[in-house]
Order: C-alpha cells, then sequence, then structure tokens
C-alpha cells in the first residue's frame, strides 16, 4: 500500500511484431488478474517521462534490448534495480561489473556465490547485492545433496537446454 506499482510492457526490441503483440497481450491478463496496474506504451515511449517513476527494476540490463528511450543510462537519477531473470552462471565483467552493475542502487541476486563474484568483479565490490534466493528454484531446494540423476556408470551427462533468443536467423 505504500506504493503505486506500474508495470510498463515493453517486449525486447528485437523480437517480431507479432511476438511483441502477443507477449503483451498474455502479459496484460496475467497483471490484470493480480491487480497491478499496467501501461502498454505501445510506439509511445515517452509516456516513460510522464510516469516519472522512482525505482526501475531492469529484467535484464543490457544495452540495445529496449530502444534508446528506455535504456538504463537515461535514468541513472532513479534508484536502478536487478533481478536476473535466471540463475547465471557466467564470471564475466558483463555479468557483473557493467556500469548498470556498478550504479545500480539494488542488485537482487540468488545466492551467496554471486556476491562473491560481485565483490571480485565489480568496481564497487558488489556492495549494492542483495542475497533473496532464486524464487523460481526454491521449492525444489533441499536440505541434502543427493544425486537425482540415475547411475550412467561413469559416463556423462549433456543437459541440451537452448536459449529461448536463439533464433533461426
Amino acid at each position: 500500500d505504500r506504493f503505486k506499482v506500474s508495470i510498463l510492457l515493453y517486449p525486447f526490441n528485437t523480437y517480431t511484431p507479432e511476438q511483441r503483440i502477443k507477449d503483451v497481450e498474455i502479459l496484460n491478463q496475467y497483471f490484470k488478474i493480480k491487480g497491478i496496474h499496467v501501461i502498454d506504451p505501445g510506439e509511445n515511449l515517452e509516456i516513460i517521462y510522464d510516469i516519472d517513476p522512482d525505482i526501475i527494476f531492469y529484467p535484464q540490463p543490457y544495452p540495445n534490448l529496449y530502444g534508446n528511450l528506455l535504456e538504463s543510462c537515461n535514468f541513472e537519477d532513479r534508484l536502478l534495480c536487478y533481478l536476473p531473470y535466471g540463475l547465471f552462471t557466467q564470471y564475466t565483467d558483463w555479468a557483473y561489473n557493467t556500469r548498470f552493475h556498478n550504479i545500480a542502487w539494488k542488485l537482487f541476486y540468488p545466492t551467496e556465490y554471486h556476491r562473491k563474484d560481485a565483490r571480485r568483479l565489480a568496481y564497487n565490490r558488489g556492495k549494492n547485492v542483495c542475497i533473496v534466493g532464486e524464487p523460481d528454484a526454491d521449492y525444489i531446494r533441499t536440505n541434502h545433496n543427493e544425486d537425482p540423476w540415475k547411475n550412467l556408470d561413469g559416463k556423462k551427462r549433456v543437459i541440451w537446454a537452448p536459449h529461448f533468443s536463439i533464433s533461426k536467423d
């Protein structure tokens, strides 16, 4: 009740127009059921300045995903936050040490391992990292390290999990 929450629906500019329309429709329905105010800017991205947000969450803070007007560099005077959309396993600068990572107000990471990586890689030494768990996976976590795989007599296991952004092009 202390916050007026609005969600600006703007799929990646690399998506096809058909995919963008479909995603906005699905998300509109989802948030409507949850009672959360949704803003569909259509092509009017300048609406972000009318909204005048205090806190902005980026699910992916990387350049060229949203279009110039919505890039995080235009909102460095706001409280910027990041909750990764997946459990990342990269130990690289692009995952921990971009300008965004260093100036964001809060980075919500899943594990203490991620905080340690941020402390080693980020210029700000991860001072803005908060450990929150992994909401999509916490329910399957156990207190012991039991191997769920059947015994393959020393054979290697391969998990093929292509990323959703891989396209035919």
